[in-house]
């Protein structure tokens, strides 16, 4: 990892520690050299980076356990020219306006996302969509469980039709198995020396957990999954305070509000492309709108704006809307996020001998978006060259109907929305309350017609079967009077 000292003298350097200690360097009480310094740009000194295994932080409990827990490792800046530096909590990031894209060929790029956005929705309208508003109407329950055909059919004879709902009690069950006992993902050590660590990562994923209020939002997705086949869930930064400085954000975002491109593997590594939505309001657009979008913003109305996605679509039945004109409310213009895959040619930093790449994967820095200099104090420190890799990168822009306002280098090494699955084969997604679909219709029908009866033969009918009487002859005295 790349972190940053103290200023001392006039001069910092960037850090560098290493994920083990160099064996040859280990001494008898156990410290040993674990990572350097840049160089310094006047007179060229750097820093060892020592790992001192007796300097322990203080115990103190883990949440989960109550077990004693340690602070890791002390790392110390072995003294130079007489001074050294202290290691800060502050790692080298990348300033989040470097994120930004400032693109001269804004219309290719807005259409590149528009496209993703049709292509999306067109995938899970295929199938998965009316499957799932399916499955909504028959939880739902009441007339929502009748095709709107036979409802009408029925209403025009004048015959009743009535739904049992069995399917609700079903989902609640299988929602209450999950809240009582949620899923909590945990870090286990691989070996002795893994403990410390993993507890560490235990208490910080306990926490963030708790501050994100996890078991609603698990509550939430699970009912999905159950429900439609699928839920989703948004991770994020909170960056009230800047990206640098914002804690993490795990939210649920609703089925209907997501839509993915073609994909088989739940993780998305085949996907390429994601659009998350939600219908707002003109003055909510304006007061997330950057300075330079406000007055097209302003300007938006029903005549002025693209209200659909048809123009992208393959599938133009059911065209992707913009902006909505029969709401009742002011929410009328979807507000997209658009995530990309992009494959790119970039010149990256790496040490070799350690596999350590500052290419935007598994957390690492993008080197090629860090100013010249400190690449090259980067480069200074022993083991690290550079080379040009190809490497995947995740654009997101955000959009008011056709008008994008932002567009930036996700700090994600993949994308922001999650899909979690009941079931998927072959692209094919199914909930849990699919399979009751048929059984539950086959009772509205069965019950219904045998209360029709009823109405039909009068307040003398009477109805008997086979269990009804001991015998025959039982049978035939009622009969007979």
């Amino acid at each position: 990892m790349l972190k940053l000292s103290s200023e001392v003298l006039g001069h910092d350097h960037i850090i560098y520690i290493r994920a083990a200690v160099e064996p040859e360097s280990v001494t008898e009480n156990g410290d040993g050299i674990i990572g350097f310094t840049s160089a310094n740009e006047d007179d060229g000194h750097q820093h060892e980076i020592w790992y001192n295994p007796g300097s322990m932080g203080q115990e103190i409990p883990n949440p989960d356990t109550g077990e004693p827990m340690v602070i890791p490792e002390r790392y110390f800046v072995q003294e130079v020219n007489g001074h050294t530096h202290e290691i800060l909590d502050q790692y080298l990031s990348i300033p989040s306006n470097k994120r930004e894209k400032q693109s001269e060929n804004y219309e290719g790029i807005t259409n590149k996302y528009l496209k993703i956005a049709a292509l999306a929705y067109d995938n899970d309208c295929t199938d998965y969509h009316k499957d799932a508003v399916k499955a909504e109407d028959m939880v739902f329950g009441g007339e929502y469980q009748w095709d709107q055909s036979i409802r009408t059919t029925l209403q025009q004879r004048g015959r009743p039709y009535l739904s049992f709902n069995v399917i609700k009690n079903k989902v609640n069950t299988l929602v209450g198995f999950f809240r009582s006992d949620p899923m909590v993902p945990k870090v286990k050590p691989t070996e002795g020396s893994d403990a410390t660590l993993s507890d560490v990562y235990n208490a910080l994923i306990t926490h963030t957990l708790a501050d994100c209020d996890y078991k609603s939002v698990q509550s939430e997705v699970v009912t999905d999954m159950i429900i439609t086949g699928r839920g989703n869930i948004n991770i994020g930064i909170d960056t009230k305070h800047g990206v640098e400085y914002g804690d993490p954000m795990i939210e649920h975002q609703e089925w209907e509000q997501v839509n993915y491109m073609p994909h088989l593997k739940k993780d998305l590594s085949d996907c390429e492309g994601v659009v998350k939505w939600r219908w707002v309001t003109k003055e909510y657009l304006l007061r997330i709108a950057p300075e330079s979008k406000r007055k097209e913003i302003e300007h938006m109305n029903g005549t002025n704006v693209m209200t659909n996605l048809a123009g992208y679509q393959q599938n133009t039945k059911q065209p992707f809307l913009l902006f909505n004109k029969s709401v009742i409310n002011e929410e009328k213009y979807r507000l997209m996020d658009i995530t990309r895959r992009e494959y790119k040619e970039r010149l990256v930093i790496f040490n070799p001998v350690d596999e350590y790449y500052l290419d935007g994967e598994d957390g690492a820095i993008e080197s090629w978006l860090l100013d010249a200099k400190t690449r090259k104090r980067i480069l200074s420190i022993p083991g690290f060259t550079k080379d040009t890799r190809r490497v995947t990168e995740y654009w997101v822009g955000t959009f008011a109907a056709n008008i994008m306002l932002y567009d930036r280098l996700s700090e994600f090494d993949g994308y922001m929305t999650i899909p979690c699955y009941a079931t998927i084969r072959r692209g094919r997604i199914k909930g849990e309350v699919y399979d009751l679909i048929d059984p539950q219709n086959e009772l509205n029908k069965r019950t219904t017609s045998y209360i029709e009866l009823l109405m039909r033969l009068g307040t003398n009918a009477e109805i008997y079967d086979d269990q009804t009487f001991h015998d025959e002859m039982d049978k035939k005295n009622y009969e007979e009077g």
